[in-house]
């Protein structure tokens, strides 16, 4: 799997250039049929779109952002600041889900966004296990 670092400062007009607002709309399209979480794990969350949405809906939430991409982080983090006015709400943490050990959960919501079609099959296979076993029952 490779970084996004270089494309990071450029991912967010990327996308909507090249999608035209479609992955936009899908990332959030079931936003609404959530139950509150307490607890929010985001994987491979790009420019930080989402994590803005979810503190957004739920204030109280707890997030946990892993992404392997440093530049992404930063993306994220930074327009999570000029949104939401601080990135309290919100842990960044740079790493590879595929090697990582989960820490900070369980979690009531797991969301991954566009970040699995960048797996392989085994490794697709493993990072889904390993996430739901970080979820709340």
């Amino acid at each position: 799997m490779a970084s996004f670092d270089l494309l990071g400062p450029w991912y967010g007009r990327l996308e909507r250039w090249f999608s035209g607002g479609i992955m936009k709309r899908a990332r959030l399209a079931l936003l609404d049929q959530l139950r509150e979480p307490e607890s929010i794990l985001l994987i491979g969350e790009g420019p930080g779109e989402l994590v803005c949405e979810l503190a957004r809906r739920f204030p109280g939430a707890r997030m946990t952002c892993i992404d392997i991409s440093e530049a992404m982080m930063k993306e994220g983090r930074v327009r999570l600041i000029r949104e939401m006015g601080d990135e309290a709400a919100c842990e960044w943490v740079r790493a590879d889900i595929r090697t990582c050990h989960l820490v900070g959960g369980p979690w009531d919501l797991v969301v991954t966004g566009f970040v699995l079609d960048c797996f392989s099959a085994g490794d697709l296979e493993a990072v889904v296990a390993k996430l739901g076993k970080g979820l709340t029952r």
